[in-house]
């Protein structure tokens, strides 16, 4: 790879990960750098794919102009419960912030 310039860097790895590492690089006859290079440019160019098919779909969702009338009314609702309720339902009563 002549004009390619690489970067040395270390990582840990568990003991029984290395020696996976080791042994597939060695069935793909690769070096263990090459295996593991190749393996992290994979996952990284899927990973972008994925991002890249989420941006668009994102795009493609209409976001309606105005509120409808029954989202709005969901805004104004308010629930009154009395202090039996709150106090046989501590989730409730800590949503509630009672």
């Amino acid at each position: 790879m002549e004009g390619t310039r690489t970067v040395q860097t270390a990582f840990r790895f568990s003991p029984e990960l290395v020696s996976r590492l080791k042994r597939r690089a060695r069935l793909e006859r690769k070096s263990v750098n090459a295996y593991v290079e190749g393996a992290i440019q994979n996952a990284l160019d899927s990973g972008e794919d994925k991002y890249a098919r989420l941006e668009a779909e994102l795009k493609e969702i209409k976001v309606p102009k105005e509120i409808s009338h029954e989202i709005q009314a969901l805004s104004s609702f308010k629930a009154e419960f009395t202090d039996e309720e709150l106090a046989a339902d501590d989730r409730l009563a800590y949503i509630l912030g009672k």
